[in-house]
């Protein structure tokens, strides 16, 4: 089956688009100088051949840097940062795998059902919110980046450290936690009216918290980490007149059942991110945390 290049037409085969029929019609061709048609040809080509080279370069250069997860990680928590959120759930799901974040979505909103949970997310809001007042008050004109001063593959044996700590910690930390929120949900009647005391909300509400949690949990017994970064970061704070530099920390970055997750610092590391007894080690302080298992 064939298509005309110029309409689209389907066409049988050995079959001519009447709409180039038409244009010969109405726009014929003038003779062609054969030899100037070549030069013309031949100066065409170059800013193409040009213009070829540029893209191919622009998708290495993207692939080398923008393409590295732990970039995309870094870089859509410093955008939150410089946008001053007070949305404090957001910087947790920029550094989490993107498979976990809807299920960490479905706890977040269970919890917000308890009204005790719900002033303590507002008043985290309104500390966030206080923060980055102050910042502004004494560090006129802030900014934050950073810069990776290195990123080494990790090698297999320290994949399968990871590995071997979200297995344990499954198993002693986790499990436990599903054989009881299961026995709650299939036959303890009397846990579910206890817990919806508790929380002051319905037995409805307490169940659908349960549930939540309990999806959550139970996505971690299957974890399999792939592939992982060691990643060497430096930290700036730009002001009007200065420039604070945090110390140089490394980081991991783990592919976890196919996603990307923020590990923390580390394994091994001493370092934290800070920046001394500035008022601006609050800008930092979430990267020191793990998000494997959140």
């Amino acid at each position: 089956m064939a298509f005309c290049t110029k309409c689209g037409k389907e066409l049988a085969d050995g079959e001519v688009c009447s709409c180039q029929q038409q244009a010969k019609v109405v726009a014929p061709q003038a003779p062609v100088n054969q030899e100037a048609a070549e030069k013309k040809t031949n100066k065409m080509a170059v800013p193409a051949a040009i213009g070829v080279v540029a893209i191919l370069l622009i998708v290495l250069v993207v692939s080398l840097l923008g393409g590295k997860p732990y970039k995309k990680m870094l870089d859509e928590y410093v955008e939150l940062v410089n946008k001053k959120s007070t949305d404090v759930t957001a910087y947790d799901y920029v550094l989490m795998a993107e498979s976990r974040v809807k299920l960490a979505k479905n706890v977040q909103k269970a919890y917000l059902k308890i009204e005790e949970t719900k002033e303590l997310q507002e008043a985290e809001a309104e500390n966030k919110a206080d923060a980055y007042e102050e910042c502004d008050e004494e560090y006129e004109g802030w900014k934050l980046s950073y810069e990776i001063k290195s990123a080494e593959k990790m090698e297999e044996k320290v994949l399968k450290d990871y590995q071997k700590s979200a297995k344990n910690y499954y198993k002693d930390s986790v499990k436990p936690v599903i054989e009881n929120q299961e026995e709650i949900l299939e036959n303890d009647d009397d846990q579910i009216e206890e817990g919806a005391e508790l929380f002051d909300i319905s037995e409805s509400e307490y169940k659908a918290l349960v549930k939540a949690t309990l999806k959550q949990n139970q996505a971690l017994e299957e974890m399999e980490i792939t592939e992982g970064y060691e990643v060497k970061v430096k930290f700036y704070v730009n002001t009007k007149d200065d420039e604070y530099k945090a110390d140089t920390v490394k980081v991991a970055v783990l592919k976890v059942n196919g996603d990307w997750v923020y590990a923390g610092l580390a394994k091994g590391e001493d370092k934290r991110f800070t920046f001394d007894e500035s008022g601006l080690r609050f800008l930092v302080t979430p990267l020191n945390k793990s998000y494997i298992y959140k």
